[in-house]
């Protein structure tokens, strides 16, 4: 009885393996509603099950002991490439942390029953499910250095994985049905919200903030960030899964009646998929491909329309597929547990298995490392440090396949000063792990590279540009610049005067916005369309489009000494032409990001249009969207002000982008007056 409770009172270790995020769509077709009869023939790259060997060219990096009795749900890597994961040992449970290598970062004891994986904020802050049936249940907050941060108690066990809004609030469900948002910083509850159904919960968030739901009950639900339901949609069976949600809104849900669901954001169906069989969580590809496992054994592969692509006939896991970022599709073989590196066209890339009598979800690193976990204890005679734990050793191991080659474009270059060109480096193989490629230049006051081999021409001379692959092999340009009238040019037909402008949506009106000295970009020649902007930064960009010859009113927000020099003026112009007044406490907020409301409040005001209440906005969430916004979304709506958004959405609690705010203000001068 001592020795066991000596074990017990080492119930900490160490593994990783990771929860990763699975990879959304890019935009797609929508299709009628339909429903999509599988087809029976099988992808035939399937190799044979029985006579299996391990691909000779996936590396083995390491193999980690970890004492533990059993994995609790999944491992997760940070965002500083820690491994955490929750695991049980006899008399408790605990949270272990890993170092990318594989060793013993910490680990920790603790005096609950956890429920789920590690989940893992942008600030580093762990969070885990605790609780047992019929008895509260609480949310436990730790630091990166695994001290107790805080613990917020809840009606019933928490047994799904927190998520996090983008403004760092917590949304958790209990298995009482209800859903509570929670302040990160301390633990206290922001709203709650019945569900009205006694289970528990899978989350999911949208990047317009809000939050879908499954009960495995017989809908799918969504829910606004202010806690309020948004709209249900009837589901045939009962949901099997947490929901998977594409870069253009759709959101995908599996059910018990053998069938997979598109929905729209607006709650409507666009298709639905009968696969025969139960089916499990699906991932979604960049190419809007979605990949699921069904209870017959089989991977299978849609096309965005809800088409079969192909099936794999060894990859049925309950386990979601994961999409590494060198574009392959990881599966595990429900049939003999190995796994399977597939192409998006369903082709074996590499194969390769270990020891394990479970299948748990892989999971991969920042450099693109593969991890799995082995259920199956360590054999004796491979353990000789832990004594009494020998019994209890599990393993993780950390896959990968090296690059071999880097080869670069343009190994040669002449450029005039000012000039700037794209190089690229492709490396072999294709299916590499890492994919990652960092630039440096020899001398960067004769031309600089970006992070995405950009050369900038600065001033006459020789310098030799590397291309270095995440593994260390390198390739090289030797770029010789001379000087020259001609304006600055690009390797592409693309006239856009920034580098990472190519292709996007808004690159007519970003160009044009540079012509009209609204805005800049940055140092590098980006412009960084997808980012946010702040209150001053798109205060600036609307008083450089207008050209008011005003002097501006002197400031009397409660916080006007937080309003930056670069912006004052342009704040004071914009508070004398009634653009702005501030927030009802008294604040401007000058550093905070501004929202698709309070965007197309302003440029609507600087149109100078009479605003009339009451009207329809005509955006498919009309619904969601404030009073105090209303007016403007009517004549955003007439006038197509606000770009960017899908589904004909407004999404006003949305941070705008800087292609919105461009386009916003690009469009509104179109049309003034």
């Amino acid at each position: 009885m001592k020795n066991v409770r000596f074990i017990g009172s080492l119930l900490v270790l160490f593994i990783g393996f990771a929860s990763t995020t699975l990879p959304v769509s890019a935009q797609i077709t929508i299709d009628p509603v339909q429903t999509i009869t599988p087809i029976t023939n099988l992808n035939p790259n399937v190799k044979d099950l029985i006579m299996f060997q391990n691909s000779s060219f996936v590396q083995l990096k390491w193999k980690a002991p970890t004492i533990a009795i059993s994995y609790i749900g999944t491992p997760t890597v940070a965002p500083d490439d820690t491994i955490y994961f929750t695991f049980t040992i006899l008399a408790g449970n605990g949270i272990a942390a890993h170092w990318p290598d594989g060793t013993k970062k910490w680990r920790i004891a603790i005096n609950e029953t956890i429920l789920t994986s590690p989940a893992i904020d942008k600030d580093g802050t762990i969070y885990v499910g605790t609780g047992r049936a019929g008895e509260p249940g609480k949310l436990m907050a730790f630091r990166a250095d695994g001290s107790l941060k805080w613990s917020f108690i809840t009606g019933d066990q928490v047994a799904s994985v927190p998520i996090f809004g983008a403004d760092g609030t917590i949304y958790v469900a209990s298995k009482d049905g209800i859903l509570h948002a929670l302040n990160p910083v301390d633990g206290t509850e922001i709203w709650w919200l019945d569900l009205e159904v006694k289970n528990q919960a899978k989350l999911i968030l949208s990047p317009d903030g809000t939050i879908y739901v499954t009960m495995g009950a017989k809908s799918l639900y969504a829910i606004k960030p202010n806690g309020t339901k948004k709209w249900t949609f009837p589901i045939g069976g009962l949901a099997t899964s947490t929901p998977t949600i594409g870069l253009d809104g759709t959101i995908y849900v599996g059910s018990d009646d053998h069938k997979l669901y598109a929905v729209s954001p607006n709650g409507t169906k666009q298709w639905e998929f009968d696969q025969g069989s139960i089916l499990y969580a699906p991932s979604v590809g960049p190419d809007g491909s979605v990949y699921f496992g069904s209870q017959d054994g089989k991977l299978n592969a849609l096309l965005p329309s809800g088409t079969i692509k192909w099936q794999f006939a060894a990859g049925g896991t309950v386990t979601p597929p994961l999409l590494g970022p060198n574009g392959l599709i990881y599966t595990n073989s429900s049939a003999n547990k190995a796994i399977y590196a597939l192409s998006p066209d369903g082709t074996i890339q590499w194969q390769y298995k270990i020891d394990t009598n479970e299948i748990l979800p892989l999971f991969t690193g920042h450099d693109g490392t593969l991890y799995e976990v082995s259920t199956k204890f360590a054999d004796q005679d491979e353990i000789k440090s832990e004594g009494l734990l020998d019994m209890f050793v599990l393993y993780m191991y950390a896959l990968k396949v090296p690059v071999t080659a880097i080869t670069i474009n343009k190994p040669t270059l002449n450029l005039q000063v000012e000039e700037r060109v794209s190089l690229s480096a492709a490396i072999s193989p294709s299916y590499a792990s890492n994919h990652k490629t960092t630039w440096k230049s020899s001398n960067p006051n004769i031309a600089a590279v970006d992070s995405n081999g950009q050369v900038s021409a600065l001033i006459p001379g020789t310098v030799t540009i590397t291309a270095t692959s995440g593994d260390g092999l390198s390739t090289q340009s030797k770029v010789t610049v001379t000087e020259g009238t001609s304006p600055a040019t690009t390797t592409t037909a693309d006239t856009s005067p920034f580098t990472d402008t190519k292709g996007h949506w808004a690159s007519p009106e970003i160009s044009m916005a540079y012509e009209r000295k609204i805005a800049s970009g940055y140092p590098d020649f980006s412009f960084k369309p997808n980012a946010n902007i702040t209150r001053s930064e798109f205060t600036v960009m609307v008083m450089n489009g207008l050209k008011p010859n005003l002097a501006g009113v002197p400031l009397t927000f409660t916080d006007t000494n937080l309003v930056e020099d670069w912006a004052a003026n342009s704040v004071k112009q914009a508070v004398q032409l009634g653009l702005v007044s501030g927030y009802p406490d008294g604040t401007f907020r000058p550093t905070a990001n501004i929202t698709h409301a309070e965007m197309i409040s302003m440029v609507v005001k600087a149109l100078g249009l009479p605003l009339m209440a009451g009207i329809p906005t005509g955006y498919a969430d009309d619904a969601d969207i404030p009073d105090w916004a209303k007016p403007a979304a009517v004549i955003s709506s007439k006038n197509n002000l606000l770009g960017g958004t899908i589904g004909n959405n407004f999404a006003s609690s949305m941070l705008a982008t800087r292609a919105e705010a461009v386009t916003a203000i690009v469009r509104m001068l179109n049309i003034k007056p």
